[in-house]
């Protein structure tokens, strides 16, 4: 978001963005892109990682149609990052783990 003091996004804009958008789940200013999910198990041969109960840390309006919706399908590039519980907030600074959704 932009201050309404100045016209541009400065870099302390910038930063109070992103920690919105970081935030913990239910926050207003938290994206409907970042997900909370399991990892139900890991294929180590091939690298896969299978995710369940993966939920959205603030729902769009409308419920997500998995089967239509371009969230999350392939190729869309994605990032994982270890947290220590469901609802802890992400880091900018937390360790990302880079991957491709694959069907």
């Amino acid at each position: 978001s932009v201050s309404s003091s100045h016209d541009a996004l400065c870099e302390n804009c910038k930063n109070k963005a992103v920690s919105e958008r970081l935030g913990a789940p239910g926050t207003p200013g938290a994206s409907t892109h970042i997900y909370d999910a399991e990892i139900h198990r890991m294929d180590n041969a091939d690298g896969n990682v299978f995710l369940r109960n993966v939920v959205s840390r603030r729902p769009p309006d409308r419920q997500i149609h998995w089967r239509s919706t371009k969230r999350l399908s392939t190729p869309c590039l994605v990032g994982l990052v270890k947290l220590a519980s469901r609802k802890a907030i992400v880091s900018s600074a937390s360790p990302i783990k880079w991957g491709e959704i694959v069907v």
